[in-house]
């Protein structure tokens, strides 16, 4: 596993928001219900953000949007 420096993890931290903001763009243009999930939605909520060591974000859509998400991404 990569250890990132806490430069890194800013600059990470940066690009999954981005990513996250596409992917919340297209679920309410395409009416794909969605929500943050795992250490995503904890560290919103805990702290305010991304979890300071977390690399990644986790998302949830219902199994029967995926091939809509798929052809609108």
């Amino acid at each position: 596993m990569y250890n990132f420096t806490e430069k890194e993890f800013e600059e990470v931290h940066g690009l999954l928001l981005k990513l996250l903001k596409a992917f919340k763009q297209i679920c309410d243009t395409e009416k794909i219900w969605y929500t943050l999930a795992y250490g995503t939605v904890l560290g919103a909520v805990r702290h305010k953000g991304f979890i300071p060591w977390d690399a990644d974000a986790d998302v949830c859509i219902k199994l029967e949007d995926v091939e809509r998400f798929r052809d609108a991404f």
